[in-house]
Order: structure tokens, then C-alpha cells, then sequence
């Protein structure tokens, strides 16, 4: 446990630090203004890349966890409006499921051929 006479020195250490931050701030941009514009410049654009970046991380995370982009997602990804594509996957006319799928005579009994070869 900290004493409560430790904390106001911190307190006040961390508003003398902060007091002196701002004048050497105004120090600096009434000395050299187009400089302190050009470096806030700079930390803006890192910041906004920073957090682009953030987003696409987030994002990959999401597909990764959703498996992937190719497959219809449970919800929409953060940040993202959901897609105006096209309708959702159909299977052709002729397409045949594994488990609809006859066996045939050369198959031993209990073997599900489609698990493995896929049709291949």
C-alpha cells in the first residue's frame, strides 16, 4: 500500500512535468512555427496509418476467424459495411451431395468413398 503523502508528490510531479511540456510547446512553435506545423503533419499521418493499419489487422483477424473471405461470415467485420454483392453460393442443377450419393458394387460394405477422393 502506497501512502497518501507518496501519491501527492507523485501528483504534483506529474502536473510540474505536464506545466513544463506545454511551455516548452509554446516555446517552440513561437520560435519555429512552419517546423512544429510540419512535424504536427508528420505525427498526424503517422497516427492515421498507425490506425489504418490497426483496421486491416483487425480485419484479417476477423476473416481469419470467419475462414476467410470465400465464405458467407456470421456478421459483418469491425468497421466494415456488409457487401451489396451477389446472391449467396448455389449449387448447380446437377451438383450431387456425398450423402445423397449411391454406392456402387465395387465399394466394401461400410465405405463412404466421397470423404476421401472428393471426386477425384
Amino acid at each position: 500500500m502506497v501512502p497518501r503523502w507518496l501519491e501527492a508528490v507523485r501528483a504534483q510531479r506529474r502536473a510540474l512535468q505536464e506545466r513544463r511540456r506545454a511551455q516548452h510547446q509554446a516555446r517552440r512553435r513561437a520560435l519555429d512555427p512552419v517546423g512544429t506545423a510540419r512535424q504536427e503533419a508528420m505525427e498526424e499521418k503517422f497516427q492515421r496509418r498507425r490506425q489504418e493499419r490497426r483496421d486491416m489487422i483487425a480485419q484479417e483477424r476477423w476473416l481469419f476467424l470467419n475462414f476467410g473471405p470465400w465464405l458467407s461470415p456470421l456478421s459483418t467485420p469491425p468497421g466494415v459495411a456488409p457487401p451489396a454483392g451477389p446472391a449467396p453460393f448455389e449449387p448447380p442443377p446437377d451438383f450431387v451431395d456425398d450423402a445423397e450419393r449411391v454406392p456402387s458394387a465395387d465399394d466394401p460394405p461400410e465405405w463412404d468413398n466421397g470423404w476421401y477422393f472428393r471426386g477425384w
